[in-house]
């Protein structure tokens, strides 16, 4: 590695440090954590595709975390009113999860947050620096997948 590639590595690694260090997300935010909106948003996306709700088996799969995890962070949620639970009719051994309005009105805030922050990054960079800012972000992701996949 030359001076100037070792120069762009550090800045790189700067930025990247930089990024990891900020607490964008609030550790707990009405009543629920960034790890267990990420399963929230996890069990909505399931719900599009599956009727009747969702295993924990399916979430812990797609999460790629494990089961017990998902269920201490279901037990959470659905004491705070966020999920629910329900027998399947087909196979009483089966407990689906599913999400309750107030953790309906909780995702559709979350978004609503998630759009103004994304807003207010292109009105801060402008658009040309975000288009392309979100190409380099697509750009790393292909080679950090391509590197995975090694």
């Amino acid at each position: 590695m030359d001076n100037k590639e070792k120069e762009i590595a550090d800045k790189l690694l700067l930025a990247l440090n930089q990024i990891r260090k900020i607490k964008f997300h609030p550790k707990h935010v009405d009543g629920i954590t960034h790890a267990e909106m990420m399963l929230l948003v996890c069990i909505q996306k399931s719900l599009e595709v599956e009727e009747g709700g969702v295993k924990v088996s399916q979430l812990s799969k797609r999460l790629k975390i494990a089961s017990p995890t998902v269920t201490q962070q279901i037990n959470s949620m659905e004491k705070n009113g966020f999920v629910e639970r329900s027998m399947d009719l087909n196979d009483r051994r089966v407990v689906r999860v599913h999400i309750t309005e107030k953790g309906d009105e909780l995702l559709k805030k979350a978004e609503k947050n998630f759009w103004k922050f994304i807003e207010g990054l292109i009105e801060y960079m402008g658009n040309e620096k975000s288009e392309k800012f979100a190409e380099l972000l697509l750009d790393l992701a292909d080679y950090m997948n391509k590197q995975h996949n090694q």
